[in-house]
């Protein structure tokens, strides 16, 4: 199904790629092409199109093929400054997803962005993805800041550059209001993007703005059946407003399209435990102690549970470990996100953001 899925998108992206490839062929009067081209191989580019196209797939299958389209990219062109900058996303993405541990996939990720830049200085979506890995996982907030200011001067039309910079480097330092115009951009110029949308919905849902939130919602799950992401945080917000039947079905949803996703069982186990329903919640707990003998488990899942079942020790605990260890999830979300909105005013939560250089 995975290999019937992956035939179907590529021959309707080889399509569009095509179209682009022409476009990149027309010349200004003054012989300067119309959008800069990164590299004379048409063929590295299609690749690049596709494993971009797989790693925002977010499961660990997409990923993986994402990230051998990119590096087949480089093979052909050694100096394809973009797919470096792919394979800097890949690690991003899969630290983030809970696929690596962040302290092998971080430093990979930042010296794929690096050797971007080093290639070219003014590709944007390096600047962007460097910034991402200086604030989430070095707590230099400062340094990313530059490096989304750079990123935004160099192309200020990149709904990527905006995806990065207004939800997880914005939303991490709880900057909501400067955060919802950059997804608002984004959405803009990827209208039919089910992440982009995804996103807005939930940071209008972050902001309070529940109605407005679970239409897009909607409307990102109608664009894309089979992502699993709305589904993931709309069970957040659900849960969150006490609509625990629609929680657990969305975030039933979210398990079975990403193949059980570690994060997405912690989803669940957080509608579960907010339910009442705390046998499910612990036998869900019980499942991610299993499949830590034998593979990276990201503490937020654990947290997310203990949350739900409202046990704030162990939940601390577990949320400590998510920023020792980097977990991106709590990392980006622990200061503005509702969720953690029971621990507000408890000493360890403060200190949880003064480790992380975020002032509570």
């Amino acid at each position: 199904r995975f290999d019937r899925e992956m035939t179907d998108v590529f021959a309707i992206q080889d399509e569009i790629s095509q179209a682009i490839v022409e476009k990149l062929r027309v010349r200004l009067a003054a012989d300067r092409p119309l959008v800069k081209r990164h590299t004379e191989s048409v063929e590295a580019y299609h690749l690049f199109l596709r494993g971009r196209h797989c790693i925002y797939r977010l499961t660990q299958e997409w990923l993986a093929k994402g990230k051998e389209h990119l590096e087949q990219a480089i093979a052909l062109d050694p100096n394809y400054a973009l797919a470096y900058a792919g394979i800097a996303e890949y690690y991003f993405l899969c630290t983030f997803w809970g696929f690596m541990d962040p302290k092998e996939a971080l430093p990979k990720s930042k010296s794929a962005a690096i050797e971007a830049l080093r290639l070219d200085d003014t590709l944007a979506e390096a600047h962007s993805i460097l910034g991402v890995v200086l604030g989430n996982g070095d707590f230099d907030w400062a340094g990313a800041e530059r490096e989304f200011r750079r990123a935004l001067e160099l192309n200020p039309v990149s709904p990527i550059v905006r995806y990065y910079y207004g939800f997880l480097f914005l939303r991490s330092l709880g900057r909501l209001d400067e955060a919802l115009p950059q997804i608002q951009r984004a959405a803009e110029l990827d209208p039919l993007s089910a992440l982009y949308n995804m996103l807005l919905a939930h940071l209008h849902f972050v902001r309070g703005q529940y109605d407005l939130a679970i239409a897009l919602y909607k409307r990102a799950m109608d664009l894309d059946p089979g992502y699993y992401f709305p589904h993931w945080t709309a069970a957040v917000a659900y849960a969150h407003m006490g609509r625990f039947e629609e929680a657990t079905s969305e975030a039933q949803k979210a398990c079975e399209l990403s193949g059980r996703n570690m994060l997405t069982l912690g989803v669940l186990g957080l509608a579960y435990g907010l339910a009442g329903r705390r046998s499910e919640a612990r036998a869900l707990l019980e499942e991610l102690t299993t499949r830590h003998r034998t593979a990276y488990v990201p503490p937020f899942p654990m947290a997310a549970i203990y949350l739900g079942l409202g046990e704030v020790d162990h939940a601390l605990e577990w949320l400590d470990k998510s920023v020792e260890e980097r977990d991106l999830i709590v990392v980006g979300s622990l200061k503005s996100e509702p969720a953690y909105i029971p621990l507000h005013g408890h000493p360890r939560y403060s200190a949880l953001l003064r480790k992380m250089n975020v002032e509570p």
